[in-house]
């Protein structure tokens, strides 16, 4: 069962990719973009791993479904799901008792940190005036994803959970692509097509090395 769910994530996630991250929105894709991480859960659930991770996965799939719909109203649930996902994977990373934090090693810690902290200051002032009425959620949505890029970085860094650790900072660096895809700038269509595949590709790429990272796999 581990291995068909995990061909059906790449599969489905390779199909979203190439076809279908640049089209309208349709219940084809809705699917598609749902069922990698959902599979991904679904790996969670059944090697019984922590059940943090589970839920942020599922959580995750529950955004995916919910962005993949052009309502408003689905964006806010979509927002909701993706921070109480972020907010699984900061108790994931902060009680699976593998904090890696020491004196001697506070300047890997400390650097990595302070800089994810100004991309997001800057980001978050760059599309201010863009967030409209969505300015409080957003700002919320922001802060968690610091602290999952901080959590993630007081991980050992050693096998298996370094993996997790670049899943996560793959995850925090699909965020802001999604934030300039959502309110930025409007640009050339072929622009829009890479960066839509390079956000999804980043976004599930992420979630598998988190799920890998803890997974009792390596």
């Amino acid at each position: 069962m581990t291995a068909i769910l995990s061909n059906i994530s790449l599969l489905t996630s390779q199909i979203y990719d190439l076809y279908f991250t640049f089209r309208a929105t349709s219940w084809t894709k809705t699917v598609l973009k749902a069922v990698p991480v959902l599979s991904l859960g679904l790996l969670s659930v059944i090697g019984d791993m922590h059940p943090a991770l589970t839920a942020a996965l599922l959580f995750g799939a529950l955004g995916d479904v919910a962005l993949s719909r052009e309502v408003d109203r689905n964006f806010l649930i979509g927002l909701a799901a993706f921070l109480i996902g972020h907010l699984c994977y900061i108790a994931l990373f902060t009680t699976s008792g593998a904090v890696g934090f020491n004196v001697s090693a506070g300047v890997w810690h400390m650097a990595p940190i302070t800089l994810i902290i100004l991309i997001g200051v800057w980001v978050y002032r760059r599309l201010y005036h863009q967030f409209g009425a969505l300015k409080a959620p957003i700002f919320i949505y922001v802060l968690a994803s610091l602290l999952l890029g901080a959590a993630a970085l007081f991980q050992p860094l050693s096998s298996p959970y370094v993996w997790a650790i670049m899943g996560a900072l793959l995850f925090i660096f699909s965020n802001i692509l999604l934030a300039f895809d959502l309110f930025g700038d409007i640009r050339p269509p072929r622009i829009c097509r890479v960066t839509a595949s390079v956000l999804w590709f980043c976004y599930w790429l992420g979630q598998c090395l988190i799920l890998v990272g803890y997974s009792g796999w390596l």
